[in-house]
């Protein structure tokens, strides 16, 4: 487990998650163009250490269950 503090609505918030929950809050956060901490604020529903860390694998997977479904419906298309 990494942790980190995120500043969200100027308060300091210490999440731990796993290094490649860290990495793929990131590359979601880059393909909307924001930094990490504003990528959160704009989008998870709580700021309770626990809750925000779930919030986060919960996208992660999430968002990856749907770029894979997105690959696989361009594989079956070719």
């Amino acid at each position: 487990m990494v942790s980190r503090a995120l500043t969200l609505d100027g308060t300091p918030v210490a999440l731990r998650l796993e290094p490649i929950y860290w990495e793929l809050l990131q590359a979601r956060s880059a393909r909307d163009g924001l930094p990490v901490e504003r990528y959160v604020e704009r989008n998870a529903p709580t700021r309770h250490p626990d809750d925000l860390a779930r919030w986060v694998r919960t996208t992660c997977v999430n968002d990856l269950r749907e770029r894979v479904a997105t690959i696989q419906q361009k594989l079956d298309r070719a």
